[in-house]
């Protein structure tokens, strides 16, 4: 969403060439950036495995097309018991 916004502002400001809407667009980047390390750090302190969806999610672009992980549910993965009882 804070993308969405920005861009929409460097749309005005190519649009109507202003100082004033530059400025904006620099205040806003600026704010949006605070403002997503002050999200993380309040959703770290909630949920603590945040920090894996972190490491798995890019913060501001997604990643090119094809370059996703695959990756198995938790509730499909087996449990620790599961997996031994398989082994045995």
């Amino acid at each position: 969403m804070y993308l969405g916004e920005a861009v929409v502002w460097l749309g005005w400001a190519l649009f109507y060439g202003s100082l004033a809407v530059w400025a904006g667009l620099a205040i806003m980047c600026a704010a949006f950036a605070g403002i997503a390390r002050w999200e993380e750090r309040r959703l770290l302190e909630r949920f603590g495995d945040y920090r894996a969806y972190l490491a798995e999610v890019v913060r501001w672009l997604p990643h090119p097309p094809g370059r996703w992980r695959t990756r198995v549910p938790a509730s499909a993965a087996p449990s620790p018991k599961q997996a031994d009882r398989a082994g045995n």
